[in-house]
């Protein structure tokens, strides 16, 4: 995926990153509901297609969760962005730790 933005300029990359705000609130709300709809389901009517159906529909959210950190790692690559908050909002604290003890 990194692939992708590497061959993106860097105004271009600070275009997308300004975007990536948003995308994390969408997907976040997005995904809530569809596993809501799964409980709700669940609770009301057993397991059926149905019940699985939000769940199949959670897959391009999370895809697209994994092209918003993609992007983040390209920005830190490139150093417009701050590793520490990349490696903080990727929820990966022990790289974290090792590189606030090395550095």
């Amino acid at each position: 995926m990194s692939e992708q933005f590497s061959n993106i300029t860097d105004e271009d990359l600070l275009k997308e990153k300004g975007k990536i705000q948003y995308n994390k609130t969408v997907n976040a709300t997005l995904i809530g509901f569809c596993v809501g709809i799964f409980i709700f389901s669940a609770v009301n009517n057993g397991f059926g297609f149905f019940t699985f159906f939000p769940l199949l529909l959670t897959y391009p959210f999370i895809k697209n969760g994994q092209k918003i950190k993609a992007l983040s790692l390209e920005l830190a690559r490139r150093k417009l962005y701050n590793l520490h908050t990349v490696l903080r909002e990727s929820g990966n604290l022990q790289i974290e730790k090792c590189i606030l003890i090395f550095h």
